[in-house]
């Protein structure tokens, strides 16, 4: 009987000490990323506002707002930015339910066009709070990872002008 009292003590003390460490980790996050694509900005943001078009850079579901066993994550357009962007709301179904705030804002970059990208959101108490301790990591290398495949996609989209064929290819000596 000792021996279950001493463990019951052990396991609540162990489960209160991770409430109060969660009570004191920051709820909200604000992450940010950007990168230079090779492309004018107007047709950027043509591309980029296609939802038909998000399937080749990304796995979200768009406009999925059905939450199911295979959904991770669903994104819903939301209208308001105008021309100064696009934005909308990104849900992640798993570990944890999140529903962060999604905006992409479109300038003159070093090489054509810069998108920037900034997620921000409020993590669920205790375990959304506790996940956030490795979070904001995981986020920004997601993020990172889609807009390289983002610049992939439209900078394949480029017409690139054919070589002549009355002029033949020269290579050059390094």
């Amino acid at each position: 009987m000792r021996f279950i009292r001493k463990t019951l003590v052990i396991l609540l003390a162990f489960v209160a000490m991770v409430l109060v460490v969660a009570w004191f980790i920051p709820a909200d996050f604000n992450i940010q990323a950007s990168i230079d694509v090779n492309q004018p900005i107007t047709e950027t943001k043509t591309e980029f506002s296609d939802p038909e078009s998000w399937k080749e850079w990304t796995n979200w579901n768009i406009n999925d707002s059905v939450k199911s066993e295979e959904t991770t994550l669903a994104f819903i357009p939301v209208p308001g930015m105008g021309d100064a962007g696009f934005s909308g709301k990104l849900y992640q179904f798993k570990p944890f339910e999140v529903v962060s705030e999604e905006n992409w804002t479109f300038e003159v970059g070093e090489t054509g066009c810069k998108i920037n990208w900034k997620s921000t959101g409020t993590l669920s108490y205790p375990i959304g709070r506790l996940f956030g301790l490795f979070f904001s990591d995981t986020r920004r290398l997601e993020m990172e990872s889609r807009l390289d495949s983002l610049r992939n996609y439209l900078e394949s989209s480029i017409d690139v002008p054919p070589i002549p064929i009355d002029e033949p290819a020269t290579l050059q000596p390094e």
